[in-house]
């Protein structure tokens, strides 16, 4: 959790970390801002201090509603670097990283770095910091990061938005289950009241549109029939007909709107009936489930539940 934080810059010997990137989304930006409706900017922590936002003017007032101090691009001299820097956008946020370091009277030595977007652009960005910020060195990690170890523990807040997205994903997949239990069987075809055909497209929408009206996102939905059904990660095909008797796999993972926490529960279902084959290997997989079920204790390893 956020409270682990300088403890996890210290055992990593960090006097500050920065999160960058551009305006895709940023986990590591999302979680330090508080979930602030940023488009893009910095989120810079000195060891001991609360994180503070860095963004484009136009965002001041959205970032402010994370809580946390909030510096425009203009408070770290961003006109003269981008005059500076004749137009090149990289060279002049070098120059900003540098003020704002200067700024916080950060002490020499390691920086973590963090966030997402263009690895071309900070494969170029890297040396060209180090070059103007002597006395720093700007450190990434390649197993389990600072934020993979915060991400272990949560606060009572998180676990409440946690358990909030969890219940309203059930909410959905109840819902589309009984979507297509309002159609019915036409031969070994599911249509509806006039007869026409009910497909994975038709399906993806309906649960699209729930997941909307709970604030929730989709990402890549799994619904999908027979074959694809064994496939692992196979979308399903849109103009798949829901047919009787075949396996299905129903993969739902939405995630907050905005950003924020996921949701993750599979099902496999049959519509009418669940062939002799389908049955054993669900039996199968029920049975050692119960058994994993069963054996778990509080703070065992869950790989332990996988070993024999």
């Amino acid at each position: 959790m956020k409270a682990d934080l300088d403890r996890l810059m210290q055992s990593r010997d960090l006097n500050a970390l920065i999160v960058a990137g551009d305006e895709s989304p940023n986990p590591f930006r999302y979680y330090l801002s508080n979930g602030a409706r940023i488009s893009d900017g910095l989120v810079f922590k000195l060891r001991g201090a609360d994180p503070v936002l860095i963004v484009n003017g136009m965002e001041t007032d959205e970032a402010a509603k994370s809580g946390l101090q909030v510096l425009s691009y203009h408070d770290l001299n961003y006109s003269a670097l981008i005059k500076a820097a004749k137009g090149v956008r990289a060279l002049a946020e070098v120059g900003m990283w540098d003020e704002l370091l200067r700024r916080f009277d950060v002490p020499q030595g390691k920086i973590g770095v963090y966030g997402t977007g263009d690895l071309g652009v900070f494969t170029a960005f890297l040396p060209e910091l180090a070059a103007r910020c002597q006395g720093y060195q700007f450190v990434g990690e390649l197993d389990l990061s600072i934020f993979d170890e915060a991400f272990l523990t949560k606060d009572a807040d998180e676990l409440a938005r946690i358990q909030s997205v969890a219940e309203r994903t059930s909410e959905v997949l109840r819902e589309t289950w009984d979507f297509i239990a309002s159609h019915r069987a036409q031969g070994d075809l599911v249509v509806d009241a006039d007869g026409a055909p009910l497909t994975i497209g038709a399906v993806k929408r309906f649960l699209r549109r729930a997941l909307f009206e709970r604030e929730l996102e989709e990402h890549g939905t799994i619904f999908a029939q027979g074959r694809d059904a064994g496939m692992p990660h196979s979308r399903g095909e849109e103009s798949d007909v829901l047919r009787l008797g075949q396996a299905i796999e129903f993969d739902l993972f939405p995630r907050e709107s905005g950003g924020g926490y996921y949701h993750d529960c599979t099902r496999t279902w049959c519509i009418g009936y669940a062939p002799d084959s389908v049955q054993r290997a669900y039996d199968e997989v029920m049975t050692a489930f119960r058994i994993a079920q069963d054996s778990f204790e509080v703070g065992m390893p869950g790989k332990a539940i996988q070993e024999p």
